[in-house]
């Protein structure tokens, strides 16, 4: 690969990530279409009776952290080593997805345990499916010795 590809191949997977990243901001805090919620935020956080619609809500969740996930591994991994690649994929989209299911509380959307769990099953799906990629696949366990996550290149 040339330095030119290089350079291109650097600047179109940040761009790519960065905005999916901030495409997902703006849809998860866009304020809801009603009051904020009457119940406190622990109440409306930790509610145990769900709907359809948040079931499915929460499976969409899956599908935006897992592909966000899975953006975030693609752009580290070409610049940083692989466990240190998944270490952050894994701390920037954890953050994000707990900060924003915090957020919501604020913006008249409801924020529920439901779509914080589903945005950690998302991302441990995406970790879990990275170790089938090939090119770069993952050894998540087994003996691994002390680094912790590896390529197995």
């Amino acid at each position: 690969m040339s330095s030119w590809d290089k350079q291109r191949f650097f600047l179109g997977s940040w761009l790519v990530t960065l905005v999916w990243t901030a495409l997902l901001i703006y849809l998860l805090m866009k304020p809801g279409s009603g009051s904020p919620p009457a119940q406190s935020f622990v109440a409306s956080f930790f509610r145990l009776s769900f709907s359809r619609t948040d079931l499915i809500e929460a499976v969409a969740h899956v599908g935006m952290f897992g592909s966000l996930t899975i953006l975030w591994w693609w752009t580290l991994a070409s610049h940083y080593p692989t466990r240190y690649a998944v270490a952050a994929t894994v701390i920037i989209v954890a953050l994000l997805g707990t900060a924003t299911e915090f957020g919501q509380f604020f913006v008249a959307r409801s924020s529920m345990m439901l779509d914080l769990a589903a945005n950690f099953v998302g991302i441990a799906l995406s970790i879990t499916c990275l170790r089938f990629l090939p090119g770069k696949p993952l050894r998540v366990v087994g003996n691994r010795g002390p680094k912790g996550i590896e390529s197995t290149k």
